[in-house]
Formats: C-alpha cells, structure tokens, sequence
C-alpha cells in the first residue's frame, strides 16, 4: 500500500526569531533531518513540502544537496494550517493508500515510529502518536487543578487512510483546527499510540539543546 508524507513547513518561527528550519544544528540545517526521517524509510513512497514561498529557493537547495529523492512535490501553504495541510494533501498523488501528515519543526521522528504508525494503519483509519501528562497540571479558566492522568500530550506524524482524510477536508473542513485529527474526531475512531519524546517540536531556541541531546546521546541532558 502506498505511503505519502506531508510536512508542514509554513510557519512563521515567531517564538524562534528566525527561519527556525534553516538553523543549523551540528552543521546542517533543521529541516534536513525531518525530510530525512521519512526520504530513507523504506514504507515511504512521496513526499509533500508545504512551505512559505520565501523559502522555495532555499528549501530546494537543500533537497538536491541532500539527495532527498522522494520530495515529489512543493506547494505553499495558507494562513492556518489546516489550509496548508489542505494544500499538502491535494498535492498527494496517490488517491487510495496512507498519508502521513508531520510538523516540519520535529526533526527527530524515529523509523521505528514511522514504521508503527503504518502498521496501525491496517487497523484504524487514523492514528495518532501521544504522551502521557507527566506533571502536575493546572487550569488557570478553571482555577484548579487537573488530572494529569485523564490529559495527553498529542504529536505528529499523525496517519490516516488517505481517502479517508481526503474525504473530511473536502466535506468537512474547518481552517481554524487545532491539527487533522481533531477535524476527523467528530467522524471516526482515532486509534492512539505510544509517542516518543525525542519527537520533540521545536518552538524557542531553548529546544535546540534537547536536539543536540538525542543526537549525541539518544537522551534528555540532566
């Protein structure tokens, strides 16, 4: 069965400063390792790249200087993301299969975890990799506090059956969605996973040393 992968790259990096997927960390740039991610895994067919206009020229310097061959298509992104999303998944050329739907500014998504969220795909029509709340948590709207255990922390790559989610952007899209699977939840089951915290996202630059962290030692710093 076919597997596409749409990477969301048209954010504006305001909490960063900086084009945050063209930083450099350990000499090559942010995005270069989730393009990675997905190019050398053997279950992926194509790759989307949802981008801000501004950064076509740079973003394509890097596909050819890293050989990524399975970017297939560019588009543009939309004013939220779920309208990029939207642009990313009409740009999909495979109409039946898996879609795999990932922020750009997570750049240590593992193969083992790619691989699990495919296989789950076999079972639901939508899967969503998550962690559970570790601290103690508090509602400000609320005035008191939550249980941590009812709360989980929802990442990305989130994977669908590509009809599937094809078939809730064209009837029931709402641009103002927190991410693909809140938008499908009224419909479907979502079938949920066991995340990975090295599938960290990046915001500020205070999350470039968990990067550099994972990479050198597949561990958080103490």
């Amino acid at each position: 069965m076919n597997t596409s992968v749409v990477i969301v790259l048209a954010g504006n990096s305001t909490r960063f400063g900086q084009s945050k997927q063209f930083y450099l960390i350990d000499g090559k740039p942010l995005v270069s390792y989730t393009i990675s991610a997905f190019n050398s895994h053997p279950l992926v067919d194509e790759i989307v790249l949802v981008i801000r206009k501004d950064d076509e020229e740079e973003l394509k310097k890097i596909i050819s200087n890293f050989s990524f061959n399975k970017v297939k298509k560019i588009v543009y992104g939309g004013e939220t993301r779920a309208i990029s999303v939207r642009n990313g998944l009409e740009a999909v050329s495979f109409k039946n299969g898996n879609v795999l739907i990932h922020d750009g500014a997570r750049p240590l998504v593992s193969e083992e975890l790619i691989t699990r969220l495919i296989e789950e795909l076999k079972k639901s029509k939508c899967v969503v990799p998550f962690l559970l709340q570790e601290d103690a948590t508090y509602s400000l709207s609320k005035n008191n506090y939550i249980d941590r255990h009812d709360l989980f922390r929802i990442q990305t790559p989130q994977a669908f059956r590509i009809e599937v989610i094809l078939d809730i952007f064209k009837n029931h899209f709402d641009p103002k969605a927190l991410d693909e699977a809140s938008m499908y939840r009224p419909y479907g089951e979502i079938g949920f996973i066991q995340g990975d915290k090295q599938t960290l996202k990046v915001t500020t630059k205070d999350d470039i040393a968990l990067v550099l962290a994972y990479l050198k030692n597949n561990e958080l710093p103490n």
